[in-house]
Protein backbone atom coordinates (compact mmCIF):
# COMPACT_ATOMS: atom_id res chain seq x y z
CA UNK A 1 0.00 0.00 0.00
CA UNK A 2 1.14 3.81 -1.00
CA UNK A 3 0.01 6.99 0.09
CA UNK A 4 -1.44 8.92 -2.44
CA UNK A 5 -1.67 5.78 -5.20
CA UNK A 6 2.37 6.46 -5.08
CA UNK A 7 4.93 4.33 -5.23
CA UNK A 8 6.43 4.20 -2.32
CA UNK A 9 5.22 1.84 0.73
CA UNK A 10 3.89 3.39 4.01
CA UNK A 11 6.38 3.38 6.72
CA UNK A 12 5.84 0.98 9.43
CA UNK A 13 6.73 2.12 12.99
CA UNK A 14 7.95 0.39 16.06
CA UNK A 15 5.84 2.24 18.08
CA UNK A 16 3.39 4.90 17.58
CA UNK A 17 3.03 7.90 18.99
CA UNK A 18 -0.85 8.00 18.42
CA UNK A 19 -1.55 4.35 20.77
CA UNK A 20 -0.68 0.96 20.04
CA UNK A 21 0.16 0.16 16.18
CA UNK A 22 0.13 2.51 13.28
CA UNK A 23 -3.54 4.65 12.83
CA UNK A 24 -5.21 3.70 9.95
CA UNK A 25 -6.16 7.09 9.45
CA UNK A 26 -3.66 9.27 10.79
CA UNK A 27 -0.44 7.11 9.36
CA UNK A 28 -1.16 7.27 5.68
CA UNK A 29 -2.19 11.09 6.02
CA UNK A 30 1.34 11.41 7.58
CA UNK A 31 3.44 8.96 5.47
CA UNK A 32 1.63 11.27 2.37
CA UNK A 33 2.26 15.09 3.78
CA UNK A 34 5.70 14.24 5.00
CA UNK A 35 6.10 13.42 1.25
CA UNK A 36 4.73 16.80 -0.02
CA UNK A 37 6.76 19.06 2.28
CA UNK A 38 9.68 16.86 0.88
CA UNK A 39 9.02 17.58 -2.63
CA UNK A 40 8.49 21.23 -1.84
CA UNK A 41 10.68 23.43 -3.57
CA UNK A 42 10.05 26.16 -0.52
CA UNK A 43 13.30 27.85 0.58
CA UNK A 44 12.44 26.72 4.03
CA UNK A 45 10.18 25.26 6.52
CA UNK A 46 9.18 28.99 8.07
CA UNK A 47 8.33 29.35 4.00
CA UNK A 48 6.20 26.47 4.15
CA UNK A 49 4.61 26.79 7.19
CA UNK A 50 5.29 29.99 9.14
CA UNK A 51 5.86 29.98 12.76
CA UNK A 52 5.74 28.07 15.04
CA UNK A 53 4.63 25.27 13.07
CA UNK A 54 7.83 25.11 11.46
CA UNK A 55 9.40 24.06 15.39
CA UNK A 56 6.51 21.93 15.60
CA UNK A 57 6.93 19.93 12.47
CA UNK A 58 10.88 19.52 13.44
CA UNK A 59 9.68 18.03 16.53
CA UNK A 60 7.48 15.73 14.86
CA UNK A 61 10.13 14.60 12.33
CA UNK A 62 12.23 13.67 15.17
CA UNK A 63 9.38 11.78 17.08
CA UNK A 64 8.66 9.72 14.31
CA UNK A 65 12.06 9.09 12.59
CA UNK A 66 13.03 7.87 15.71
CA UNK A 67 9.71 5.71 15.75
CA UNK A 68 10.13 4.04 12.15
CA UNK A 69 11.41 0.48 11.60
CA UNK A 70 13.43 1.79 8.68
CA UNK A 71 16.71 3.88 9.70
CA UNK A 72 16.42 5.47 6.06
CA UNK A 73 12.69 6.86 6.72
CA UNK A 74 11.10 10.18 5.36
CA UNK A 75 11.05 11.65 8.57
CA UNK A 76 14.56 11.13 8.92
CA UNK A 77 15.02 12.20 5.24
CA UNK A 78 12.92 15.49 6.30
CA UNK A 79 15.04 16.37 8.83
CA UNK A 80 18.21 16.15 6.51
CA UNK A 81 16.54 18.19 3.82
CA UNK A 82 15.10 21.09 5.96
CA UNK A 83 17.02 21.44 9.30
CA UNK A 84 20.32 20.57 8.15
CA UNK A 85 20.29 16.41 9.53
CA UNK A 86 19.85 17.89 13.18
CA UNK A 87 16.73 16.63 15.14
CA UNK A 88 15.37 18.77 17.58
CA UNK A 89 16.91 18.98 20.58
CA UNK A 90 14.35 19.40 23.14
CA UNK A 91 12.35 16.30 22.14
CA UNK A 92 14.77 14.80 22.47
CA UNK A 93 15.72 15.93 25.95
CA UNK A 94 11.57 15.04 26.69
CA UNK A 95 12.16 11.26 25.17
CA UNK A 96 15.05 11.00 27.49
CA UNK A 97 13.36 12.12 30.42
CA UNK A 98 10.29 9.90 30.01
CA UNK A 99 8.12 12.82 29.06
Amino acid sequence: MSAGGGERPLVRLRFSPFGSGVHPGLGPRLDLCTGIVLASESPSLHAIFGSPDDLKFRSCMTLFSLAADDPDNPFRQALDRWCGGQPDEQTLALIDAGG
